[in-house]
């Protein structure tokens, strides 16, 4: 793999590690650079604002380097997506599931020989792009359930905890959905084979494939519901009665006055119109060991 000419590094400012790998990056690139051919990017508080400003600065870049979670990838995605710029992706998220669908896990890989560049499918929501998942019901609900400080103390176990509010809170605070004349808690439609900081909704997918993974879990007891978040967790998933699933490669998501998410953040009102996007992003990863 050839070494870019221009790298732009965009990093969770808020996030120390995200801030001490950014320049640890920096400093990598600039060993093989010209100084001015290396540019830091610290995202800020709005996420209009870092979508101008990366616009304005991608001209000329060959590699987008993002030092963040998911909700960063997100991010630069929409900037960069169908267009010939390679993304590298250093973890430093909460779920991290965009990198752990890579085989990412060392954020020094890119650092490292062995590497391939290779063309991912991703998602499309509206005329907005996602490169995990997009979610109605259930999964819109659980943003209120894991607050900042929620994630910031607990991690990975912060998803866990959000689920246990949810099973267990009041009904009333869950936004139904009404698809197909009948009544669900939850709806999304998956391009990763991980959402929630891990959870394996599309064990069997891959990145190179051209349809999305749905799945929809219809309202009923508490009890059932258990049982069906549990067979998410384990490979008998396409064999469980409580969840529905299909592959398709487009399809309505949610239902009207439910709110939908798209890798996690709250993003607009439903239903939206999803499709799968092949060959949307163009990534470096790490060379695996059968490659």
């Amino acid at each position: 793999m050839r070494e870019p000419r221009r790298v732009l590094i965009y990093y969770h400012s808020l996030h120390r590690r995200a801030q001490y790998r950014a320049h640890a990056y920096s400093q990598y690139f600039l060993k093989q650079l010209p100084h001015h051919q290396v540019v830091l990017m610290a995202s800020s508080a709005s996420r209009e604002q870092d979508l101008s400003q990366l616009r304005s600065a991608v001209d000329g870049i060959d590699e987008m380097l993002v030092v963040g979670g998911d909700g960063s990838v997100n991010l630069v995605t929409q900037v960069i997506a169908l267009r010939p710029f390679r993304l590298s992706v250093i973890p430093c998220g909460t779920g991290n599931d965009f990198a752990r669908d890579l085989g990412i896990t060392d954020w020094r890989w890119r650092m490292q020989d062995g590497l391939l560049v290779e063309q991912v499918s991703i998602g499309k929501a509206g005329h907005e792009y996602f490169v995990n998942h997009a979610g109605s019901g259930l999964s819109a609900d659980l943003i209120a359930l894991q607050p900042r400080w929620l994630k910031r103390s607990f991690g990975r176990l912060s998803y866990s905890l959000a689920l246990c509010r949810y099973l267990f809170g009041p009904l009333s605070r869950r936004q139904p959905l009404y698809l197909r004349g009948r009544w669900y808690d939850c709806h999304i439609a998956a391009v990763s084979r991980f959402i929630g900081g891990g959870i394996a909704v599309n064990p069997q997918g891959s990145r190179r494939q051209q349809q999305l993974q749905w799945l929809a879990v219809p309202r009923a007891s508490r009890w059932r519901q258990l049982r069906a978040l549990w067979q998410l967790l384990l490979p008998s998933q396409n064999h469980c009665a409580e969840l529905e699933l299909q592959r398709s490669a487009d399809g309505q998501l949610g239902s009207a006055d439910a709110h939908y998410e798209l890798d996690g953040d709250l993003r607009g009102v439903g239903p939206v119109q999803i499709e799968c996007i092949p060959e949307g992003l163009t990534v470096v990863r790490p060379k695996a060991p059968n490659n």
